[in-house]
């Protein structure tokens, strides 16, 4: 029967409507957080985004990420350029360039025996794409960790200015007039208020 009231329409006098329907208001306090700036002083200088949308504790967190992609980058690439040269040392054919002896001193090799050079030669190789993978990996995590940067403040800032009060209300209303046709009906509606 409920449902029947819904959709039941009759025809009648029809209610004139206004053009002005829709009200203004004017009073309504104008936004004062942009998250746009928020978002730019952050990609200008990672952490003054944070600093901007009042988010304090973030900002050793963010330092804090990149002096730890900073120095893992560091560690990959000095152990990269010196195993490069250690490959380079051993297949120069010079005596006096033995780098390789203290990048990479193995007690169960024989640097002496040029017969092993080989062997040897794919282990360094090895070891330098191994080095090169990782810190280009983390060179690429430094970057994601950058945007992320960018992306917090951005979320941060259009959280600032949004509404969480208490007031979630779930009412049903009912109404008389068609909203498509404007023609006089009887029903109801449920207005849900967040």
């Amino acid at each position: 029967m409920f449902f029947g009231l819904l959709f039941f329409q009759s025809y009648g006098q029809s209610l004139p409507v206004s053009n002005d329907s829709v009200q203004v208001n004017i009073d309504e306090p104008v936004k004062k957080h942009i998250p746009g700036k928020a978002t730019m002083y952050s990609a200008v200088l990672p952490g003054l985004g944070q600093i901007y949308n009042r988010k304090y504790y973030k900002v050793p967190i963010i330092y804090g990420g990149f002096v730890g992609f900073g120095l893992t980058i560091n560690y990959y690439n000095k152990w990269y350029v010196a195993f490069k040269q250690a490959y380079y040392d051993l297949n120069d054919k010079n005596p006096f360039t033995k780098s390789y002896e203290k990048t990479y001193p193995n007690p169960y090799w024989d640097y002496s025996n040029a017969a092993n050079y080989d062997q040897y030669s794919k282990i360094f190789i090895q070891k330098i794409d191994n080095c090169r993978k990782q810190r280009d990996l983390y060179i690429i995590a430094t970057v994601g960790f950058y945007l992320l940067n960018v992306i917090d403040a951005n979320v941060d800032a259009h959280f600032m200015d949004f509404d969480i009060s208490e007031d979630l209300t779930f009412n049903f209303e009912p109404f008389a007039i068609d909203p498509i046709t404007n023609s006089p009906i009887l029903g109801g509606q449920l207005v849900f208020t967040f």
